[in-house]
């Protein structure tokens, strides 16, 4: 009953995500089966990984899945206030301490205006609202033009540009008065 006892406890102690210093002895035959026995859990904040060997440490501490790991050392990473702190999987999302720290706390924003007076930026007639049915080709098209590996690849891409350009300067023109109908009726 005992050692049925303890067996829960330490399963228990592999599921629950702990915040106290526990040690947990299991027994492997190879440090493969020791990292997929640490990395089968929910969970990974920190590990620490002893050995005589610290070149092995090393090399099981970097196939962990934990935010930190410690060689020969126990609780190393949170003593250096300089080394991002943050686990992985249910453990949490991003960090604090250290450069990443500082960055978790900061909201980039893009701003974009256009560079030379006499060019304006607007929205091709394709992308406006309400979106016709050639919005997508003229989209593929236009990133193939842009990012195409080859010369012959961004010529097709600009091809198919001018190709939904006049295919929707003929439905456009007949369909004029219904779009205006439209956007009087929003």
């Amino acid at each position: 009953l005992l050692l049925l006892l303890l067996l829960l406890l330490l399963l228990l102690l592999l599921l629950l995500h702990v915040h106290v210093q526990v040690m947990t002895v299991i027994p492997f035959e190879s440090d493969d089966e020791a990292v997929a026995i640490a990395n089968d859990c929910p969970f990974g904040l920190g590990s620490s990984v002893f050995s005589g060997s610290k070149r092995r440490a090393r090399g099981i501490a970097s196939r962990l899945e934990a935010g930190m790991s410690s060689v020969n050392d126990f609780n190393a990473t949170y003593m250096c206030q300089g080394l991002p702190f943050g686990g992985v999987k249910q453990s949490g999302f991003g960090r604090f301490g250290g450069v990443e720290g500082l960055r978790a706390l900061c909201v980039p924003k893009a701003v974009a205006e256009d560079a030379w007076p006499f060019m304006k930026t607007t929205i091709p007639p394709l992308w406006q609202h309400p979106v016709g049915p050639a919005a997508a080709p003229f989209a593929v098209a236009l990133t193939t033009m842009f990012y195409g590996p080859s010369i012959g690849t961004k010529l097709a891409g600009l091809v198919g540009v001018l190709k939904a350009m006049t295919e929707v300067g003929v439905s456009s023109s007949s369909s004029s008065s219904s779009a205006n109908a439209k956007s009087k009726a929003c």
